[in-house]
């Protein structure tokens, strides 16, 4: 059934999370800029607090991510410590 008059919003995550991640590529000497863009992820605006991405990209940018540094725990790199 679908509903027309109901606008169905996509997941999206924080621009604080995206720099996480761009730091963690960076660190592996691949250019973040060049992978998110390529993800469909424009970085120009990645500290402002209320940017916000769609979650379908960012797990796009994940793929790449784990193409381009050939570290499947890249991910779990990411997360700072405290």
């Amino acid at each position: 059934m679908s509903y027309p008059d109901q606008t169905v919003q996509s997941p999206t995550t924080l621009g604080n999370w995206i720099l996480l991640i761009a730091q963690a590529v960076d660190s592996y000497g691949v250019d973040s800029n060049v992978l998110f863009r390529d993800a469909g992820i424009d970085l120009t605006d990645i500290k402002n607090n209320q940017t916000r991405f769609p979650t379908a990209l960012l797990a796009q940018a994940w793929q790449n991510a784990v193409q381009k540094t050939q570290d499947p725990y890249i991910a779990i790199r990411a997360i700072p410590t405290l």
